[in-house]
């Protein structure tokens, strides 16, 4: 398992040290001017258009008057990007304010009907197109007063035009800490803009379809099984699901709320994504993850939160790099202890370590593209999340199902301990019912036993027009025995003395030890000649073979056998018994070594 573990980690640190190719060397503006003469739009595909954009800060200018190629040459930006910190005269510029700027496309000829992607805005602007208006995304306006807002992306068809397009962008910003072109337009055949517009459409509703409907699924498992790892995952999920929503604009379907609620939310969401990831990560791994990083990141984001809840778009945003820099600090601190669980042989972990991973990977790309350092793409923090969400519900599914697992073989353990304790219960129930019934030292039926079992042999006895008979028999002169040889010998002489009254006695006769060294026999008989045949052939196979003693020499024993008959059914068995006692004595008196029958009962007859 740890060998496992720690090639997942290996694997994970190639993937932290790979990064994308270089993207395909496209035109750059330079001077406010870019050419498009040799781009083949229908095999390489739009272009952004990056570089240098004329600007007039502080001017709202409309057609015609800014014009990027011509002198004199008006002051310059790099696009996208933003005018803070540009510096006019002895000030250098804030994010508030309004500036208009300028681009001449130069175009390929022949080129089939092109368009503008404008993409995600912190502002209104307005596009102008060789002198006419194209487009406006809400309202442009040098006051706060005047400015409306609109940040959703826009695709603009080219009017009919020649090799040469003059672009005017006018653009006013009193809503974020940034002004300016954060994302640079992307120019290019109009069916390809409407493909690409369709086809991130269609992943951004995938990605939000899976992160809903995986969140709601575990949130409902959350109320049948009150896990907290559970718990903080289907509530991550659901964060993930409303972010998305929000960045793509998928939420407005359902809320309409205009571009300053929709930053807010934005804003929210990702301050809230870090401490809740921490804490699950703490939840999988209680062990391997320090609880200071939980409690840090929970502060930050209780601090942060303050901004986009409290404090106006424009002051709340300008903290927008703390609020990546930091979580992600934060996490990362969590993801290393994931790391050291995963080296430690922790189960799941490689599959979390590598989508994390990834998932660090896409985050500095993001970060790189909000600050500019490579190329406009698209963001794929969404996609990764993703990821992320389906190795979490794996990691969690395995937890689950190893937990079902343990819980079904720790069902069919105790069920195998609860039959062998049935069997035992029963195997001991019936011991003790066999010690209840049984005399210890023969085995043989005990008085109790005999007395419970002898109504019976009388009522099959009666049933069946036979007399019942009782033998009590004593063993003669067993008292010298115990003198001579000792009680062990004694107890010994007993045990065989029953073996052979067992195997002279019928099946369905009951044999006991009556107690010390007399026996009793309950017999059914035709009539007393079979009885007395059967008691005297008894006593004399009994004197006939000695018994043997251990540690001397075999002794002979003859046994004083007293009977009685049942010949009156109304008799009570105690009766019987007390007549077969008296018998017995007799026949001691008599010499022993013998059988004495006793006289029929003078009971009279009871009620039919």
């Amino acid at each position: 398992m740890a060998i496992r573990a720690r090639g997942w980690i290996l694997l994970s640190a190639i993937l932290a040290g790979c990064s994308p190719g270089p993207p395909v060397k496209a035109p750059m503006a330079r001077g406010g001017v870019i050419d498009l003469t040799h781009w083949d739009f229908a095999t390489q595909g739009p272009v952004t258009l990056r570089g240098e954009w004329a600007l007039r800060y502080g001017e709202l200018l409309g057609a015609g008057v800014l014009k990027a190629a011509e002198p004199p040459a008006p002051p310059m930006i790099d696009v996208p990007g933003v005018w803070n910190g540009l510096t006019r005269g002895s000030s250098q510029l804030q994010g508030l304010g309004a500036a208009t700027h300028a681009l001449r496309i130069i175009l390929p000829a022949g080129a089939q009907q092109l368009g503008l992607e404008f993409g995600e805005a912190h502002s209104a602007e307005r596009l102008w197109l060789n002198g006419r208006e194209a487009f406006s995304r809400g309202r442009v306006s040098l006051s706060r007063e005047g400015e409306t807002a609109d940040v959703r992306g826009r695709l603009v068809p080219f009017p009919e035009t020649g090799p040469v397009l003059d672009l005017v962008l006018e653009i006013s910003n009193h809503f974020h800490f940034e002004g300016g072109l954060v994302h640079a337009p992307r120019v290019g055949p109009v069916d390809q803009l409407h493909q690409r517009a369709d086809q991130n459409g269609q992943i951004d509703d995938f990605l939000l379809g899976c992160l809903v409907m995986t969140g709601l699924f575990y949130a409902a498992l959350s109320l049948t099984r009150p896990d907290r790892s559970i718990q903080l995952f289907a509530g991550m999920t659901l964060l993930l699901a409303l972010r998305t929503a929000t960045v793509q604009w998928r939420i407005t379907a359902l809320w309409p709320m205009g571009p300053e609620t929709l930053l807010r939310l934005d804003y929210v969401t990702f301050l809230l994504l870090p401490p809740v990831f921490c804490a699950l990560l703490r939840a999988l791994f209680p062990e391997d993850v320090p609880r200071w990083v939980i409690r840090a990141t929970f502060a930050y984001a209780a601090v942060s939160l303050t901004g986009p809840l409290a404090l106006p778009t424009h002051i709340f945003t300008a903290a927008r790099d703390a609020n990546i820099v930091l979580p992600f600090i934060c996490t990362v601190a969590a993801l290393v202890s994931v790391v050291r669980a995963g080296w430690r042989g922790r189960r799941g972990t490689g599959l979390l370590l590598l989508s994390c991973v990834l998932v660090m990977i896409v985050v500095l790309h993001d970060v790189a593209l909000k600050w500019r350092l490579i190329p406009d793409a698209r963001e794929l923090l969404p996609i990764a999340t993703t990821v992320l969400v389906f190795a979490h519900a794996v990691f969690l599914g395995q937890r689950l199902s190893d937990t079902l697992r343990d819980s079904q073989r720790m069902s069919s353990s105790l069920l195998d301990a609860n039959t062998l304790l049935e069997e035992r219960i029963s195997a001991r129930t019936q011991e003790l019912e066999r010690v209840a019934m049984t005399d210890p030292l023969t085995g043989l039926w005990n008085r109790r036993q005999l007395m419970r079992l002898a109504e019976s042999e009388r009522s099959r006895a009666v049933r069946s027009g036979q007399i019942l008979g009782v033998m009590i028999i004593d063993c003669d002169d067993f008292k010298a025995v115990n003198d001579a040889h000792g009680h062990e010998a004694g107890d010994h002489v007993l045990q065989a003395l029953s073996r052979r009254f067992e195997s002279l006695v019928r099946s369905h006769d009951l044999l006991s030890r009556w107690g010390g060294e007399e026996f009793v026999v309950v017999f059914a008989t035709a009539d007393r000649a079979g009885a007395s045949t059967a008691t005297e052939r008894l006593r004399q196979r009994i004197a006939e073979l000695p018994f043997e003693i251990p540690g001397a020499a075999p002794r002979q024993l003859t046994v004083s056998v007293g009977a009685a008959l049942l010949e009156n059914p109304t008799e009570p068995f105690e009766d019987l018994l007390r007549r077969a006692d008296q018998a017995l004595y007799a026949a001691k008196a008599g010499g022993k070594n013998r059988v004495v029958f006793a006289a029929p009962s003078t009971s009279p007859p009871g009620p039919e």
